[in-house]
């Protein structure tokens, strides 16, 4: 009895499968394929950090903005008191007349281009809005209504409307504020940028300033 079991088991051996083959079928012509599914949660997640840093770099913008308006104050403040030594100098006849007016030329041009990177850098900071659509509700981020609730009445109104919202209309809220802010960021950047060019000819002219004041002067 034994002997045919073993002959039963050569003459039916059972077939190898090696797990480390997998065969994937080709997809035929002309067939749909379905969509790979995305997690909503995950999605909703991302546009949400997306805001976040839109937000971040908002306030960097304001950062830098004021580390220029800084930057205009110790430059004035310093050159200012350059001049005054200068005009003691011119008023008391140590200095050529055709040299006041070169340094006063530079100066000039100093002052103007200063006030140009000022005003640039002070719009940095200025409120921007898109032009709000009424006829949304005035919830999560439509700021302008949200401030323009006409009494504290409102309050259960507000709640209605915040308890109606839908995960869609969340979403939709989100990436309209994305939108909105990343209109907000490029203004922002944009006079920043403008504002350091400006500064940096500036500086140019406030060194060209001080160094002939200070060879006249001495």
């Amino acid at each position: 009895m034994s002997k045919k079991k073993k002959n039963k088991k050569k003459n039916n051996p059972q077939p190898k499968t090696s797990p480390a083959i997998v065969q994937t079928e080709k997809p035929k012509a002309g067939s749909v394929q379905q969509p790979l599914h995305v997690d909503t949660d995950d999605t909703f997640h991302a546009v949400v950090k997306t805001y976040e840093h839109t937000q971040k770099w908002i306030t960097l913008a304001d950062t830098k903005s004021g580390l220029v308006l800084t930057v205009h104050g110790v430059l004035i403040s310093f050159i200012l008191q350059e001049m005054v030594l200068w005009k003691k100098a011119v008023v008391a006849g140590d200095v050529a007349l055709e040299t006041a007016y070169v340094v006063g030329g530079l100066f000039v041009v100093y002052l103007t281009l200063q006030i140009i990177s000022f005003l640039y850098a002070i719009r940095v900071f200025f409120p921007r809005t898109l032009p709000v659509d009424y006829r949304q509700t005035r919830h999560v981020f439509n700021v302008g209504m949200t401030i323009a609730f006409p009494s504290m009445d409102d309050k259960e109104k507000l709640w209605q409307e915040y308890k109606a919202l839908s995960e869609e209309d969340l979403k939709k809220e989100y990436v309209y504020q994305i939108h909105t802010d990343g209109h907000v960021c490029s203004q922002k950047y944009s006079c920043l940028r403008s504002s350091i060019k400006y500064l940096l000819v500036t500086l140019c002219f406030a060194f060209a300033t001080f160094v002939s004041t200070a060879i006249f002067i001495s």
